[in-house]
């Protein structure tokens, strides 16, 4: 009994010592919606439990062919993701990989800026270049400082590009029929 005693007691203070992993990370996307021409958004929303300092930041983003990315329309922290990159915000370890047209990669290792806790939004613009329903996906790996296994959002999402629509034939009809209108009242005048 006293050897059992002084196990359940070893591993206890055992468990005790591990580092413990009390910030949490979620996320999910809202998908979006354009016109060929127009642009639409994927929000991204992230919910962090506590604000903390990751050891590195990764967000990776891959997309179909019938969209065009506009990072001067994107959003993080508040600010265009263009302004983000010139802002100080990221520090000289900052990078953007693009190995094909329609891959996004960016890492920060060492001094990554603190991440404040509660629920922000990521903006991802898109232009629509055809017509369709085209996937997004993404991932984002903040490093844990306590060391324990990076905090990871991995998702897809959509952007749904409709043909810029054609005036409906009553529509024109009523139309016409105004101006035919007017230009009888104008007559009789």
């Amino acid at each position: 009994m006293k050897h059992v005693i002084t196990t359940l007691a070893a591993a206890a203070a055992l468990a005790l010592s591990l580092p413990a992993q009390a910030v949490t990370v979620t996320g999910s996307a809202t998908p979006g919606a354009t016109t060929v021409g127009g642009t639409g958004f994927v929000t991204l929303t992230l919910d962090i439990s506590e604000a903390f300092t990751p050891t590195s930041i990764t967000f990776n983003l891959d997309w179909a062919g019938g969209l065009g990315l506009d990072t001067s329309k994107s959003t993080a922290f508040g600010l265009s993701w263009d302004a983000l990159a010139g802002s100080g915000i990221l520090n000289s370890d900052f990078t953007m990989i693009t190995p094909g047209t329609n891959q996004l990669g960016v890492s920060v290792f060492a001094e990554a800026p603190a991440l404040p806790g509660g629920a922000f939004a990521v903006k991802i613009a898109f232009t629509g270049l055809t017509a369709g329903t085209h996937a997004v996906n993404y991932s984002l790996d903040l490093g844990d400082p306590a060391g324990g296994a990076d905090f990871s959002v991995l998702g897809s999402s959509s952007v749904t590009v409709s043909a810029v629509p054609e005036a409906h034939p009553a529509m024109m009809l009523a139309a016409g029929l105004g101006v035919l209108g007017l230009l009888a009242r104008r007559r009789r005048a």
